[in-house]
This record gives C-alpha cells, sequence and structure tokens, in this order.
C-alpha cells in the first residue's frame, strides 16, 4: 500500500509539474503578447511622425511651385506688348518644362489680347477722365485725344455729330 501511495503521489507531483510548464507556457505567451502590442504600440507615434513630415514637405513643394507659377505670371503679364508676353511665356517654357503644368503652357494669343486690351481701355479710360477734366469743349478734348492717339478713328464720328 505504500507503494500505491508512492506512486500516487510520484504521480501527483507529475501533474503538478506538467500543470506549472502549462501554466508558465501561458505566461510566455502572454509575455509575447505584450511584447508585441508594446512594439506596435511605439510604431504608430513613429508612422505618424513620417506621415506628417511627407505630407508637410508635400505642401511646401505645392506652395513653392505655385508661388513660382504666380510670380512668372506676373513676369508675363507685366510684359510692354503682346509679343513680348508671347516670348516670355516661351522662354518659361523652355527654362521651366517641369514647373509649369499644362494650363500654364496653354497661354493662348487670345488670352494675351485679352488682358492687353482690358489693360489698354483703362489706360485710355484714365487718360479721357483726365482730358475731359481739363478740357472745355467738346472739340477740345477730341482734338487733344487725336493728337495722342492718331489711330483711333472713332474720335471723327463724334465730331460729325
Amino acid at each position: 500500500m505504500i507503494d500505491i501511495n508512492i506512486e500516487n503521489l510520484e504521480l501527483t507531483k507529475v501533474q503538478i509539474e506538467i500543470k506549472k510548464l502549462e501554466l508558465e507556457e501561458k505566461k510566455l505567451k502572454i509575455e509575447k503578447f505584450k511584447n508585441s502590442l508594446t512594439i506596435f504600440g511605439s510604431l504608430i507615434p513613429l508612422i505618424a511622425i513620417a506621415l506628417t513630415i511627407y505630407y508637410g514637405v508635400k505642401s511646401q513643394n505645392e506652395q513653392a511651385k505655385n508661388q513660382f507659377r504666380l510670380k512668372a505670371a506676373e513676369f508675363i503679364f507685366n510684359s510692354q506688348n503682346i509679343q513680348e508676353g508671347k516670348t516670355k511665356v516661351i522662354v518659361f517654357q523652355k527654362l521651366f518644362p517641369n514647373l509649369l503644368d499644362e494650363d500654364f503652357s496653354n497661354i493662348k494669343d487670345r488670352d494675351l489680347n485679352e488682358f492687353y486690351l482690358e489693360e489698354e481701355r483703362q489706360n485710355k479710360k484714365k487718360i479721357f477722365e483726365i482730358l475731359s477734366s481739363k478740357a472745355t469743349t467738346k472739340e477740345e478734348i477730341i482734338n487733344d485725344w487725336k493728337k495722342l492717339f492718331p489711330g483711333d478713328t472713332w474720335p471723327n464720328d463724334l465730331l460729325k455729330k
């Protein structure tokens, strides 16, 4: 009987040891899972920082390109005449083909003509206002206008009326 008790005791000890090992194995799995979560938790802020830097740089590049395009357009439209404006468009296209998008390179003669004609109209309107404030009669204004702009024929029509 003592033999049986010793065998039972030994068997129980082995079973307890097996359960301890199983428990340790579970603890190791839990520890590995915790470590994985810690690593993953550390990666999230790093990814967020990397994305922030990426989009910050991308945004700055886009802003720089837009500022360049604005300056280029300003430079072109500050030309003295249409031909100078066209020449500047061609030069910009050759010098900076990658910085200017299709909209910029599609500036047509019509766009330049409209811009310069509108600017010329505004300037002539200012001149007319000055002439009309200085002159006393309609004929004086028309004669002064014809001296300034001999190519304009419309003042002749006003003299006939």
